[in-house]
């Protein structure tokens, strides 16, 4: 797992895809190493789209992870988005 981490974060991709993107677990306090990871990932390649049947499974919180993911610089802090 580990290594797979790794040779993930050493590829150049023009463009991430995630399927079912609404399991990514992220909260306020608590961010997955998966969601990490695809952050990362997402910062060095020009197009990041993320699929998901069902984006609000988890919540308002999870549906800001994946709107951060996709523009961290719109998307800086939950509670602003909840107020806005």
């Amino acid at each position: 797992n580990t290594v797979a981490k790794e040779a993930l974060r050493n590829a150049h991709f023009d463009m991430i895809i995630v399927d079912e993107a609404h399991r990514i677990l992220w909260e306020t306090n608590n961010i997955s190493e998966e969601y990490k990871v695809i952050e990362e990932l997402s910062r060095r390649s020009p197009g990041l789209l993320l699929l998901s049947a069902t984006p609000e499974k988890f919540g308002h919180e999870g549906h800001f992870a994946r709107l951060k993911l996709i523009d961290p610089e719109r998307f800086t802090h939950f509670e602003r988005y909840i107020e806005d």
